[in-house]
């Protein structure tokens, strides 16, 4: 698979552990610089005044982009959108040397 689109489905996953497993799993479908493009709600600076306290139990975007990391993708590009209240991520499966280097903390060694 070259593409996988995903849009406020990560968030509808309780469980961080069911959110990593199919994170893995789209990891283990991609190609080798396929793309994973990700929609998800965040807890942004403007979400309090439309989703009131609710917004407290949005994660921050940095949740999003540790968990693709921590799935073995690389986030290429992050776009804020609706005032900061949604973020869209754009991920890569590495081809392997650099998917190992990322899942080892080794990333940078090749630039």
């Amino acid at each position: 698979v070259r593409v996988v689109t995903m849009d406020f489905t990560l968030g509808t996953l309780w469980q961080k552990g069911d959110q990593r497993q199919l994170l893995l799993e789209i990891g283990r479908i991609l190609k080798p610089g396929g793309r994973l493009v990700v929609m998800e709600r965040v807890r942004g600076y403007t979400s309090w005044l439309v989703r009131g306290p609710l917004a407290l139990r949005l994660p921050p975007d940095e949740y999003w982009r540790e968990l693709l990391t921590s799935a073995g993708l690389e986030v290429r590009q992050e776009e804020e959108h609706f005032q900061g209240m949604t973020r869209l991520y754009r991920a890569e499966k590495p081809i392997p040397i650099r998917g190992q280097q990322l899942l080892l903390g080794l990333e940078g060694i090749d630039r």
